[in-house]
């Protein structure tokens, strides 16, 4: 996918590539189906490795109508350079977290920020052994200046097998995607979203410091995922996986 044909990529900044290397990506498309079987939606999800972007474009029918793209330090302020962190935008990097910027015909839409964190005990301590920790999201829509938190905690324990953010709820056992009727015009946008989180699970995942993301490994692709520590309920995860591809 050449880095200069704005038509495939969409609304997404991205840099120049020096003479000679080749934009190799890794692109999977999901077909979403409506309550009468017919598709209405589909989800693009694209990783470039030469590129350092990951991007989530939603169709209506053959018409790009929402986007998702991965931003940076260069675009965000540190949290200590904010004097109201409520009302700004931030991302800390060192700390482990991304974020994706999202976009409609209107211009920017929202940023939803992920970071992986240790979960804590009930009495306040870290996590104990065996407990690989889990996703915390924030989402920030630009229209209204409001924030919403999602914690995947006990999406990890097998208590919850579903996620709601906005106007979506994601059945992560089922594959069903919900956008309540309070959305309005932003179907697109609700699930652009939903897949951003998707994008930013595996995104924030702690990685073997050996691990080659270039060489998946078919038990990946299968949805048998690595699990040293015993804690990931496959069965509700992957849909999660497969939405936001592997980078």
């Amino acid at each position: 996918m050449p880095e200069t044909v704005e038509s495939i990529w969409g609304p997404v900044p991205l840099p120049r590539l020096p003479p000679g290397v080749e934009n190799k990506c890794s692109v999977a498309s999901h077909s979403l189906l409506n309550h009468t079987k017919r598709v209405v939606f589909t989800c693009r999800i694209i990783h470039s490795l030469p590129l350092m972007m990951s991007a989530v474009h939603v169709f209506y029918k053959d018409k790009m109508t929402a986007v998702g793209h991965l931003i940076g330090a260069d675009q965000l302020p540190l949290p200590e350079l904010v004097k109201n962190r409520s009302r700004c935008v931030t991302l800390d990097m060192k700390n482990g977290e991304r974020a994706v910027l999202l976009k409609n015909h209107s211009g920017d839409w929202g940023m939803v920020l992920g970071r992986w964190t240790a979960s804590a005990t009930s009495n306040g301590h870290r996590r104990l052994p065996g407990d690989p920790g889990h996703l915390e999201v924030r989402f920030f829509k630009f229209s209204n200046k409001q924030w919403t938190f999602l914690s995947f905690e006990r999406n990890y324990t097998g208590s919850e097998h579903k996620f709601q953010i906005e106007s979506a709820t994601v059945e992560l056992d089922t594959g069903m995607i919900e956008i309540s009727g309070d959305a309005g015009n932003e179907v697109a946008e609700n699930l652009a979203l939903a897949f951003s989180v998707a994008l930013l699970h595996v995104l924030c995942q702690p990685r073997p410091k050996d691990w080659d993301p270039s060489k998946i490994e078919e038990d990946e692709v299968d949805g048998n995922f690595p699990n040293p520590d015993g804690a990931f309920q496959q069965r509700v995860l992957c849909l999660l996986w497969l939405l936001g591809s592997w980078l």
